[in-house]
Order: C-alpha cells, then sequence, then structure tokens
C-alpha cells in the first residue's frame, strides 16, 4: 500500500495568496468571506492517494449430485473445476470539498490575527483499478473451458466492492486530514495569519 501526498497547491494554485515567497503576518486578516470564496476556488483538493494490491480469486467446480442406497450424496469432480487469481492494482484518494464550505465554517479575529477553519470530513473514492492480465493464473480441468473475459470483468467488479467496503479500515481519512492541515497552514499563513494562529478542524 503506498501513500503519496499531494501538495501541489502550495505554491501552483495559491489559494490564498500570490506566489510562494514568504510573507509577514499581516496587521489586518482577511474576512471570513474572503477565505471561503478562496477555498471554493479551489473546489475539491486531493490530499491523499492509497494504491491497493489485491488478489482476486475465484473457484468454480462442477459437482454430481445423487441418491443412492436412500442416501444422498454430492461428489466434486477433479476433471471439472476451475479456479484463477487475478492480480488488481486499485488507486483510492481522498479529498476536502470545498465548495461545501461557508462563512459559519470560517472564524476569523484581530490583534492579533487569527483564523479558525472548519472543513468538511474528507472523502474517499476509488478512482481507477487494473488488471494485471500477463499475471493471471488459471487452473482448469480438461473439460472446462477458460474463464472468458466477461467473466473476469465481473471478478474484477467484485474486488473493487471489496477494496471500497474496505476503505474505512484503511487509515486513509486520518491521513487526509493531517496532509490538509499541511498544505492549507502554509496556504493562510501566506494571506496574512500566522502558523501558530492557524487552526484546522474537521466536522463530525
Amino acid at each position: 500500500m503506498k501513500n503519496t501526498f499531494f501538495a501541489i497547491l502550495s505554491c501552483v494554485t495559491a489559494i490564498l495568496a500570490t506566489g510562494c515567497a514568504k510573507t509577514e503576518p499581516a496587521d489586518t486578516a482577511p474576512s471570513a468571506a474572503d477565505v471561503v470564496m478562496q477555498l471554493q476556488s479551489a473546489d475539491r483538493l486531493y490530499v491523499s492517494e492509497y494504491i491497493v494490491h489485491k488478489i482476486i480469486t475465484a473457484e468454480d467446480l462442477n459437482r454430481v449430485r445423487g441418491s443412492l442406497l436412500g442416501y444422498d450424496f454430492t461428489v466434486d469432480l477433479a476433471i471439472g473445476q476451475r479456479k484463477i487469481a487475478i492480480p488488481m492494482d486499485a488507486s483510492i484518494k481522498a479529498y476536502i470539498d470545498f465548495g461545501t464550505v461557508t462563512e459559519s465554517d470560517i472564524v476569523v479575529t484581530d490583534n492579533p490575527p487569527s483564523v479558525a477553519v472548519t472543513l468538511p470530513e474528507p472523502k474517499a473514492e476509488l478512482t481507477s483499478s487494473k488488471i494485471a492480465h500477463d499475471e493471471i493464473k488459471e487452473f482448469r480441468g480438461i473439460f472446462r473451458s477458460r474463464f472468458s473475459d466477461a467473466e473476469i470483468s465481473e471478478l474484477e467488479r467484485q474486488g473493487r466492492e471489496v477494496i471500497l467496503a474496505a476503505i474505512p479500515r484503511m487509515g486513509i481519512v486520518n491521513t487526509a486530514k493531517a496532509n490538509a492541515r499541511e498544505v492549507l497552514i502554509p496556504i493562510l499563513a501566506q494571506a496574512g495569519f500566522a502558523p501558530e494562529n492557524i487552526t484546522v478542524n474537521f466536522k463530525d
């Protein structure tokens, strides 16, 4: 699992400042409306990415069922087995939706200029997945056909669902919160707030 921190907004977009030169805290703080306008202009900030490697496995058996002398029986036929292992890489990204931030989420005070920003909870989404087709391992009995492309695609879909269900246990949201603070505090400092007077919180 790989975690990649995106800090490109600190200099590229500079959403609350012009350039990346160091500036001293201003005597007068920007208003809450100014902060909201600049945050909303960024729309969505991606702050964390996980690359997940998963092996999708499936087994398909042919069984013979019947009854003999009053007893029911089921026999798995080895010649009718099919098994497959599909390696898949998936990208999960976490982001902050600045479009939902309002003035009620920003508290600005003077003397000294300080700001408290309450952001929405980071959201995580599975942005892409890719099967390593050259690394697929398949076993099949002599009377069984290979797994079709449609069957492999369905297994990939099921694998994506498993990964999505596991996102809450991956810790990506907590990583996104920490990364968001690392991005926003320098940017807000460029707007005139001393770093020690900047607070970034998240809604429950």
